[in-house]
């Protein structure tokens, strides 16, 4: 009897402590509230600083890559504009020898997604989510967490492959993985792969590859 008279009571302390506090997230609403905005907000600021300082950080390897090499460098935007603008830019060109590369970033940022390239003109991504996946082994209850992917979002490309020239789609930040569509099927693919007429990069491995050059 005093057990269960003792769960009651931590039972009703609880709720009491509960209430108390929502009361208060109430009456403090004007403190509380941009609070919470700026968690949630938070994460999406997060993930664009890391956007931001990836492209910043591979513009300045390619810059020093090139003056290394005997290389011109030409941007034709800034190279954090593809970042908030999507339309058919290109963002630089690079002149390393006889070769001469046009570059054009994945628009937007693809940070955390998977990216399914249907053609040159369109793409879609998807984000990775948490799935809870519940089951019994050996009487005990284990929840395993699986990453899905969520709603296909579609990005529009609009790439010009050019002749004579080595037109490269990069992408940077780079993407968890990245799919091409081939013979109506979806197949992951990797850095230095052709589509379409154009080479497919993460940054990275771009740069890397410039280097052999």
């Amino acid at each position: 009897m005093e057990i269960i008279l003792y769960i009651v009571s931590l039972f009703r302390m609880v709720v009491m402590s509960m209430t108390s506090f929502f009361g208060m997230l109430l009456a403090y609403w004007f403190i509380t509230l941009p609070v919470i905005l700026c968690l949630v907000l938070l994460s999406f600021a997060i993930r664009f600083m890391r956007a931001l300082a990836s492209r910043i950080m591979f513009v300045r390897k390619i810059k020093l890559l090139v003056d290394k090499k005997g290389g011109k460098y030409t941007a034709c935007r800034l190279s954090i504009t593809s970042l908030f603008l999507n339309n058919e830019k290109n963002d630089m060109y690079l002149d390393i020898g006889s070769e001469r590369y046009v570059i054009k970033f994945f628009p937007k940022n693809p940070l955390n997604r998977n990216v399914y390239l249907e053609n040159l003109e369109t793409a879609y991504l998807t984000r990775r989510g948490a799935q809870t996946i519940k089951g019994r082994h050996g009487g005990r209850v284990n929840f395993i967490f699986n990453k899905v992917e969520e709603k296909m979002k579609k990005r529009r490309l609009k790439i010009e492959p050019t002749e004579h020239k080595t037109t490269v789609l990069i992408f940077d930040p780079s993407p968890y993985e990245v799919y091409i569509l081939d013979k109506n099927k979806y197949r992951i693919t990797g850095s230095g792969e052709p589509f379409e007429g154009i080479m497919l990069y993460m940054g990275d491995e771009f740069i890397q590859y410039l280097q052999r050059q």
